[in-house]
C-alpha cells in the first residue's frame, strides 16, 4: 500500500500542473495546425502517463494482497498492463518531439 503513494502524488502533480493544457488544446487538431498538433500530441502523452500511474497504483494496492490466490491473474494482467502503457508513455512522447520539432 505504501508503494501506491509515489504514483499517486505523481498523478496529482501530472493533472494539477497539467490541466489547462488538457483544457484548451483537448485531443483532436486539424493536421495544417501544426502549433495546435503539437500541444495535441502532448495531451496524448499526458493521457498514456496518467494510465500508466493509474495502474502502477493499482498494482501496488493488489501486490499488498499477493498472498491471496484469486488475484494473482489480476496482478499479472496490471503487471502486463504496466509495460504496455510504459511503451505507449514512450512512443507518444516520441510522437509529440516529432511533431514539436515539425512545428518550427
Amino acid at each position: 500500500m505504501l508503494y501506491s503513494i509515489g504514483p499517486a502524488s505523481m498523478l496529482a502533480l501530472n493533472l494539477l500542473l497539467n490541466w489547462e493544457l488538457l483544457r484548451k488544446y483537448g485531443f483532436r487538431a486539424k493536421k495544417d495546425d501544426k502549433q495546435r498538433q503539437a500541444s495535441v500530441r502532448y495531451n496524448w502523452f499526458l493521457l498514456a502517463s496518467s494510465i500508466y500511474f493509474i495502474v502502477d497504483m493499482l498494482w501496488g494496492v493488489l501486490y499488498d494482497h499477493h498472498d491471496v490466490s484469486v488475484l494473482f491473474p489480476i496482478i499479472y494482467s496490471l503487471t502486463v498492463f504496466y509495460f504496455v502503457f510504459m511503451l505507449l508513455t514512450m512512443l507518444t512522447w516520441t510522437r509529440y518531439i516529432v511533431a514539436y520539432l515539425d512545428k518550427g
